[in-house]
Order: structure tokens, then sequence, then C-alpha cells
């Protein structure tokens, strides 16, 4: 059926498959010497930076489109 309405209509269903991914990390500090004293800080204490989501970018396998994918992840402590 699908392939039916496909020939009959100008539609893709689309298979996306990632081209992409990036993790974000937050980074609400505009100052740069705040964020390297936090960056030393936490080396000091062996903390280590947890992601707070994934960017994807995503092509189409059959049309070639592009999209942009924003996944958010949750920690707890």
């Amino acid at each position: 059926m699908k392939r039916l309405l496909e020939f009959l209509f100008p539609i893709c269903f689309h298979e996306w498959e990632i081209e992409s991914k990036q993790e974000l990390y937050r980074s609400n500090f505009s100052l740069d010497y705040i964020e390297n004293y936090l960056n030393a800080m936490n080396q000091l204490n062996n903390v280590e930076k947890l992601p707070i989501g994934c960017k994807y970018t995503l092509r189409c396998k059959k049309c070639g489109e592009m999209k942009t994918f924003y996944d958010q992840l949750k920690y707890s402590k």
C-alpha cells in the first residue's frame, strides 16, 4: 500500500539515518574566567561534565532531506 501511494503521489515516506551526533553541555557562563575557574575546580574534584542532551543531524535514505533533532537527557542525583 505504501509503495502504491509513493507511485501515485509525489511523497516520501522518510527512512532516517544518523549523519552526525553531538553531545550538548550546559554553558550558561558568558565570562571566560568564570568558566575556566569552574573547569579547573571540576578537574581538581574529579567531576566529569555531564551532557544535558544530544543533537542529531538526520538524512533521509530515499530523498536526501536533512533535519536536526534535539534529544534531552535527564540525570538523577
